[in-house]
């Protein structure tokens, strides 16, 4: 069902970050840069563990399937497929994992969806949703045990090569 799909939708996620260990200095860098840490794969994973804790996992998972979106190659019947599945999963009145988008920005998704399905079909909404997190979830998560306790593994991890 769509909690099993789910789960292996983050196993992967998982697998594939957990081979990309960021160094110190990466996971520094994503105290200054929200966008440094959603380009990290690793990070974009720890955050979303956070937001699954705060019950917003949503927000990352709408992002992410934009990112996946924008990759797409054009022309194919999937590509519509895929945008009207992101539209009813994310966008949509009452869709299961409804994203907090204003009524204009639904409507405009909605408009941009009918005309073309284009690269940039989410955009509008998918900005909103990143500035919701930049502003609101990523300060929390900065302060965070999840966080703080990787940032404070990979210290001491560089402090026992420095001492040896």
């Amino acid at each position: 069902g769509p909690l099993s799909k789910r789960f292996s939708f983050i196993r992967s996620r998982v697998d594939s970050a957990t081979s990309a260990l960021p160094t110190k200095e990466e996971v520094r860098q994503w105290e200054n840069s929200f966008e440094a840490l959603l380009n990290h794969k690793y990070g974009q994973m720890l955050f979303s563990q956070f937001l699954e804790k705060e019950f917003s996992s949503e927000n990352i998972e709408f992002w992410t399937a934009c990112e996946e979106y924008k990759k797409m190659k054009d022309g194919k019947k999937s590509k519509s497929e895929k945008a009207n599945e992101i539209y009813r999963e994310f966008v949509a009145e009452d869709s299961p994992r409804e994203v907090n988008v204003d009524s204009a920005t639904r409507a405009a998704t909605k408009a941009a969806m009918e005309s073309e399905c284009g690269m940039d079909t989410f955009d509008l909404a998918q900005g909103k949703i990143e500035e919701l997190m930049e502003k609101d979830s990523y300060r929390r998560f900065l302060k965070d045990k999840i966080y703080l306790d990787l940032l404070h593994q990979l210290e001491e991890k560089t402090e026992e090569t420095n001492e040896s």
